[in-house]
């Protein structure tokens, strides 16, 4: 697969499909901005938009949205997200704007499926001002 980031498409060596923002879907893209583009240890392809951070699920082309919530400290921490990457490790972050990063962890649990799976965002907010 090819993936191009300015509009999330994708290319199988023989066609191109668009993912383009309707928000009377609620199981499509959130935004038509997408920063960056990052597949996981396990093969989920997660999409950073200025709309939030989107799982893809790649058979059923269909997409789960992280945004932020005031009254979750577990939710993204901004829906502003410019980067995500996998470290060294495996782990995913996400780089949100203004907001700093915030590490993605998987919440254990049983689970009937995968789009079902939770999970949580450590935050590590900028440090702002000067240190002694």
């Amino acid at each position: 697969m090819v993936w191009n980031l300015w509009r999330f498409k994708s290319f199988d060596g023989y066609n191109f499909k668009r993912y383009q923002f309707n928000a009377d879907n609620p199981k499509g893209i959130s935004h038509n901005h997408v920063r960056s583009i990052c597949q996981d240890t396990t093969g989920i392809l997660w999409v950073a938009t200025i709309g939030g951070l989107n799982r893809f699920f790649t058979h059923e082309e269909e997409f789960i949205h992280f945004i932020h919530n005031p009254n979750d400290s577990n939710s993204i921490a901004e829906d502003e997200v410019y980067k995500v990457f996998k470290d060294s490790d495996g782990d995913v972050w996400v780089g949100t704007f203004g907001q700093g990063l915030d590490k993605m962890e998987r919440v254990e649990g049983n689970y009937n499926s995968e789009k079902d799976v939770q999970y949580r965002f450590l935050h590590h907010k900028p440090i702002t001002g000067k240190t002694a």
